[in-house]
């Protein structure tokens, strides 16, 4: 016979009164995830943060031009995506460095080449936006750097967000 007490159970054996606990039971946690999924929607929201990417003359990231002729002009793509959970006023400072100088604010005054982008952005967006790469004059090893400000409305002024990206190049004649 069967091992074990009693022996074998048989579904005719369950009871069928329980039958509308096990349905209350299943409705309580299919309530319980549609709460916990809705609420999760509805105010749950990423960030606040930004992203900033460069992008080559094809829209990519990658493939960027690394041996320049002196003064020779490369159009590049700066990619921004709002995160911030509210529409963002963007400066993003373009400059042309020696390659040993750190990718920080600082380094700006000892610029070859500079200049300041504005982007406005709405959370959830991305926006792009051309970027001009001009080679020095003198052949040497570079570096495009650009550096992500945010408008503060309160200070009405533009604060540093610690986000930058950069890239090597070279320069020969």
């Amino acid at each position: 016979k069967g091992g074990g007490r009693g022996g074998p159970r048989r579904s005719a054996d369950a009871d069928p009164d329980r039958f509308p606990l096990y349905v209350a039971g299943l409705f309580i946690v299919v309530a319980v995830g549609l709460f916990g999924v809705t609420a999760f929607e509805l105010w749950w929201r990423p960030g606040p943060f930004s992203v900033i990417a460069l992008l080559n003359s094809n829209l990519e990231i990658g493939d960027y031009p690394q041996l320049l002729l002196p003064g020779q002009n490369v159009t590049l793509y700066v990619l921004l995506e709002d995160h911030m959970n509210q529409v963002m006023l963007y400066m993003v400072s373009v400059s042309v460095l020696n390659a040993s100088e750190p990718p920080q604010p600082s380094s700006l005054g000892r610029a070859l080449y500079s200049y300041n982008l504005y982007v406005v952005a709405y959370d959830g967006e991305n926006v792009t936006a051309p970027v001009k790469l001009v080679a020095p004059s003198r052949p040497g090893q570079y570096k495009l750097l650009l550096l992500l400000y945010y408008y503060n409305w309160t200070a009405r002024s533009f604060y540093y967000s610690g986000l930058f990206n950069q890239i090597y190049f070279n320069v020969t004649s």
